[in-house]
C-alpha cells in the first residue's frame, strides 16, 4: 500500500494496521500534540494528509481505536489516555486548518 497525501480513509480503514515502527521511514513524526501557532507552520504542512483523514475518519465515525493505530500508530487499549489526547488534539488542530489555515495554503501554496 502506498502512503500519501491522497490516501483514502477507507482505503486505509480496510484493516490496513501499521504502528510507528512499520510506518514509513520517511513519513513525519506524529507529535503528542500539533502546534497551536496561529498561522500555518511546517509541521502543518507536513501532516496535511493527517488531518484530511482524521477529519474523514470523524465523518466517517470510526471509533477512536481504530483512528488511533491506523492514523496515530497509537494502541488505545495500551495507552488510552495518550490515544485521546493526540487524536483529540490533532483533530483540532485539522478544524482550525479548515477555518483558519486553509488562508495561508491558499497565499502560499501546498508543501
Amino acid at each position: 500500500m502506498v502512503y500519501g497525501p491522497l490516501i483514502l480513509w477507507a482505503e486505509a480503514y480496510q484493516d490496513v494496521r501499521y504502528d510507528q515502527r512499520s510506518r514509513p521511514a520517511d513519513a513525519p513524526p506524529i507529535a503528542d500534540a500539533p502546534p497551536t501557532a496561529d498561522a500555518v507552520t511546517v509541521y502543518d504542512r507536513e501532516h496535511l494528509a493527517l488531518y484530511m483523514r482524521l477529519l474523514d475518519a470523524e465523518a466517517a465515525g470510526a471509533p477512536l481505536a481504530e483512528v488511533a493505530i491506523i492514523l496515530l500508530g497509537i494502541d488505545a487499549e495500551r495507552e488510552p489516555e495518550r490515544a485521546e489526547r493526540v487524536h483529540a488534539t490533532h483533530l483540532g488542530r485539522a478544524r482550525w486548518m479548515t477555518e483558519h489555515g486553509y488562508r495561508d495554503l491558499l497565499q502560499h501554496g501546498l508543501p
